[in-house]
């Protein structure tokens, strides 16, 4: 059976388990069935209270070290449209996803899939539902929170 492009971003997206998904593929409806998949998502700890006053992206303080990532990587990738490298860089954010962020990773999978087929439509989409999601609660429990992987070597954006 052959399956669209479409199709199948909905079964990986509903293969991770994840609730975003109806807001990434409200048309795909109840004909999409889940996939089972080795891994599960883990289950959301009680929320984190920030140490204190953030030290990070705010007026007058350096930039947070998911946002220095997103501006040099997502979004240059994003407005120069380099499908394949940002495609890698969505993988890589999906490794960034923090415990208890349970759809992260399945909207970074999404994202990198959407940009292989060069759909920047359903990368935008993928990428506004994980901040809907996640973008308050992460400036509020891990703002300042250093990346736990290094970023793999990719080509600048040219401007």
């Amino acid at each position: 059976m052959q399956v669209s492009l479409f199709g199948r971003l909905v079964m990986v997206c509903l293969a991770f388990g994840g609730s975003g998904c109806k807001k990434l593929f409200p048309e795909a409806g109840a004909e999409a069935a889940p996939v089972a998949l080795a891994a599960q998502p883990v289950a959301n700890p009680a929320p984190r209270k920030p140490p204190g006053p953030p030290t990070c992206g705010e007026s007058g303080q350096p930039d947070c070290p998911l946002q220095i990532w997103m501006d040099s990587k997502a979004n240059a990738l994003m407005t120069t449209r380099k499908a394949p490298e940002l495609s890698l860089a969505m993988r890589e954010l999906a490794s960034f996803a923090p415990d208890g962020y349970v759809d992260w990773a399945n909207f970074a999978v999404t994202a990198a899939q959407a940009a292989e087929a060069n759909d920047f439509d359903l990368v935008k989409r993928a990428c506004q539902a994980c901040h809907d999601d996640y973008r308050k609660r992460y400036r509020a429990e891990l703002r300042a929170r250093p990346l736990l992987r290094p970023s793999p070597a990719l080509p600048a954006a040219a401007d």
